[in-house]
């Protein structure tokens, strides 16, 4: 999908959207386990420097600085201004810290090498594999040598994500543009060298249960109770190893390490 169309299809979305609804932002279900991961991420790998590169309504970011008592330099990149002044404003009103950059993830206004870690949750689906490989090489040339970039997107395996895409479509009810559920991607480490390996996992069982409400409101309000207990980590963990492996999970998490000996993308 071309960028351009990206952009608008979010534009309108922000555009129609209650932001200010939204004061001490929770967690959603599918957001849960990503910051998990990057929590854990931070502390193993003693990270100073976070982007989120395409970072729509950042409550991840919000919880990861809570966390750290504000002592991460986190960057907020967005093509959509709206969302990006509403996301500066939750975290000043809970004193956190926080810089923004209008721009897109295929060029950033930034040098090589300024960034620890680099993530995305729900960005890769919108694009197809010429333009996943041309983002990747974008956010490698930020990212320092050694670090690492997290990718957290719809899974093609989740069928009860997909199920209820399909049906949305169908009834022209579905609000994100053309979205391809993903895979694996494994071919952007084949065709980047300057990835030194690449990791996948599947997470988020109960995140799926959320486009219930595409077929019928009262599934999704009858799922709360699932997707409420998969808070727990634990929990969720659980899910992803049993009804996961029937049903699969809403997240393919891609994990990728920039080779600790290259600078910059060749």
């Amino acid at each position: 999908m071309p960028e351009i169309e990206v952009k608008e299809t979010w534009k309108k979305y922000w555009d129609s959207s209650d932001l200010a609804a939204f004061d001490f932002p929770a967690l959603a279900s599918y957001q849960q386990p990503i910051f998990q991961l990057l929590r854990d991420i931070i502390d193993r790998q003693k990270v100073s420097t976070v982007l989120a590169a395409g970072c729509g309504q950042d409550f991840v970011s919000f919880h990861l600085q809570k966390h750290f008592k504000n002592n991460l330099r986190i960057t907020l990149l967005d093509i959509a201004e709206k969302i990006l002044v509403y996301n500066k404003a939750l975290f000043e009103r809970h004193q956190l810290a926080v810089d923004t950059a209008e721009a897109s993830v295929f060029s950033m206004p930034f040098s090589a090498g300024s960034y620890d870690l680099v993530f995305n949750t729900g960005l890769m689906e919108h694009f197809g594999p010429d333009e996943q490989v041309s983002m990747t090489r974008e956010i490698l040339r930020v990212l320092k040598p050694g670090g690492l970039y997290v990718s957290a997107n719809p899974s093609d395996r989740g069928r009860i994500y997909k199920y209820g895409m399909a049906t949305a479509q169908r009834k022209g009810t579905w609000e994100y543009g053309v979205e391809i559920p993903v895979r694996s991607l494994q071919f952007i480490a084949d065709q980047v060298p300057d990835i030194s390996d690449i990791t996948e996992i599947d997470r988020d069982f109960a995140g799926q249960l959320h486009f219930l409400g595409y077929v019928s409101p009262a599934l999704r309000v009858a799922s709360w109770p699932i997707r409420a207990i998969a808070r727990n980590q634990r929990a969720g963990i659980i899910m992803d190893a049993t009804l996961g492996k029937v049903l699969g999970t809403y997240l393919r998490v891609s994990i990728f390490r920039k080779n600790a000996n290259q600078s910059h993308v060749a």
